[in-house]
């Protein structure tokens, strides 16, 4: 696991500790309610002392599939310490080729996010769950990519 040290206040850090800083572990995320099929998932998480940073991106192939809501589990059994609908950070999905969409990633349990996208067509911008037709109908070569940074508990 990429990690920066469990590190206090006045301790020396080591030269192995500084070499992890800013290093990338791949892992492959568990979904719930999406199927990659012959998708292409990157996904990689960084852990700096207790705060974890990921980063995901799905190209969708012919046989990726989503229902509502689609949500993903933390990378190596990693427990957030944050509460339940907090937003920790952004995606876009991009119909390509059309458009592309914002959305937000949004804590559902100490150990699963969700995938959002803003609706501005009220007055004001809401979040809806991300499904197969949610921001726009979703197909081979379109891509769901989002970042976002947590507190572990």
């Amino acid at each position: 696991m990429a990690e920066f040290g469990t590190f206090t206040s006045g301790s020396v850090l080591t030269a192995a500790e500084l070499n992890a800083a800013g290093a990338w572990t791949s892992f492959t995320p568990s979904w719930v309610n999406l199927t990659p099929g012959n998708g292409v998932v990157s996904a990689a998480y960084s852990k700096f002392n207790k705060i974890l940073f990921v980063r995901v991106k799905l190209t969708w192939g012919t046989t990726t599939s989503c229902t509502d809501p689609v949500r993903m589990t933390l990378p190596a059994s990693l427990t957030q310490d944050t509460g339940s609908q907090e937003i920790v950070g952004f995606g876009q999905y991009t119909d390509t080729g059309v458009a592309s969409y914002v959305g937000q990633i949004t804590v559902f349990s100490s150990t699963v996010v969700g995938l959002g996208v803003m609706n501005s067509a009220g007055t004001y911008t809401a979040a809806n769950n991300v499904n197969n037709t949610r921001p726009h109908t979703f197909g081979n070569t379109d891509i769901m990519a989002f970042e976002f940074t947590t507190r572990l508990a």
